[in-house]
This record gives structure tokens, C-alpha cells and sequence, in this order.
């Protein structure tokens, strides 16, 4: 896969994995009709090629990679069995602030980080 190739592919799975993250109807799709899904950003498959969505990342495989799932597509090309690596919508941690903490901050600063600079919030 030249550079090219691999920026288009990166694109448009960028593209596949906010959508089903985001769209239930896109997540739907995308296992029930994957040509279709993928093909709503561009990805192409020739004719008879079979994709299987994998939703689940084996343990040995570690945390998800982009060049795991390039290799896994590019793989695809030689048998026609095209692995499309859809892990689960991650979970964004939301930790609130404490008074102390959100106290502390001024425009995204910490007061006692003071730039020097003559200003109303360091006198």
C-alpha cells in the first residue's frame, strides 16, 4: 500500500469508526451490508470479496492499531476476506473538578502559574 493508499484508507476508516460510534442506523449497516457501509466513504472491495466486521480485538493483539488494521485489509486484497478491525465506542472518563480545583483555574491556568507579564490577575 503506497502512502496514498494508505491515507485514503485511513480517511475513510476514520470516517467508518466515528460513524459507527455515533449512528446506531451506520452500526446497523455496517454489519448488516458492510459493502454498502464502507462503501458510503470510499472503500471499495472487488466483486465476491467478503468482509467481517470484528468487533472484538483479541487479547494478543493489545490496544488497537491503525497499522494492525491496514495490515488486515491490505491482507485482504490477496484472499478476498477483508477484516474490518470496529471496536466498541470507547468510554470517555468524566471526572469532575473539585471546588478547590476549578477555583485554581483561570482561563486554563493555575493562578500561581503567572507569566509575568503586568496583568489584572497576578496583583
Amino acid at each position: 500500500m503506497d502512502e496514498q493508499d494508505r491515507t485514503r484508507f485511513t480517511d475513510a476508516y476514520t470516517q467508518i469508526l466515528l460513524s459507527a460510534w455515533s449512528s446506531e442506523s451506520y452500526h446497523r449497516l455496517l454489519h448488516t451490508d458492510p459493502v454498502a457501509a464502507i462503501g458510503e466513504f470510499g472503500l471499495q472491495v472487488g466483486p465476491g470479496a467478503e468482509i467481517a466486521v470484528v468487533t472484538e480485538i483479541p487479547a494478543d493483539h493489545g490496544e488497537p492499531d491503525l497499522d494492525v488494521a491496514i495490515l488486515a485489509w491490505m491482507a485482504g486484497r490477496a484472499t478476498g476476506r477483508y477484516l474490518l478491525y470496529v471496536p466498541s465506542t470507547p468510554q470517555l472518563r468524566s471526572e469532575a473538578l473539585s471546588d478547590d480545583d476549578l477555583a485554581g483555574v483561570v482561563a486554563g491556568f493555575q493562578v500561581s502559574q503567572c507569566c509575568c507579564t503586568p496583568c489584572c490577575c497576578c496583583s
